[in-house]
């Protein structure tokens, strides 16, 4: 478990980078980023690409679990998050992840990625 004073001990040992950030990139803060970004390569994703995902994590956790150094309720949220959403940002790569394909194949790569896409989008 973390202890109360954790919170303020991690942004300490932060500002220095903290204040770095604001410096190089002035302006105003994105309210939400993503934790992590997955790249698919095209011919590789499919309409379950993202649920399929989150259940081999899911299995994961259950067969490695729990989190080491952390208490249950953060396990109970970590879980829930890759129920509801285990990937945050999706690509669906088209170059260097994809390799070198013929123009008819990526063609055919593409029109099958965005029928998944669509799919997957219109499952939720």
């Amino acid at each position: 478990m973390l202890d109360d004073t954790f919170h303020d001990r991690l942004d300490g040992m932060l500002g220095e980078t903290d204040a770095d950030r604001r410096r190089l990139y002035p302006g105003a803060s994105a309210d939400w980023q993503p934790v992590h970004t997955v790249y698919v390569p095209g011919d590789r994703f499919r309409a379950d690409t993202v649920r399929t995902w989150g259940s081999q994590a899911l299995a994961a956790l259950d067969e490695h679990g729990p989190l080491p150094g952390f208490d249950q309720e953060i396990g109970e949220l970590v879980r829930d998050k890759l129920a509801r959403e285990p990937v945050e940002d999706l690509r669906i790569d088209f170059e260097d992840g994809y390799g070198l394909r013929s123009d008819d194949q990526e063609d055919a790569d593409v029109r099958a990625a965005a029928r998944a896409l669509a799919a997957a989008l219109g499952a939720g």
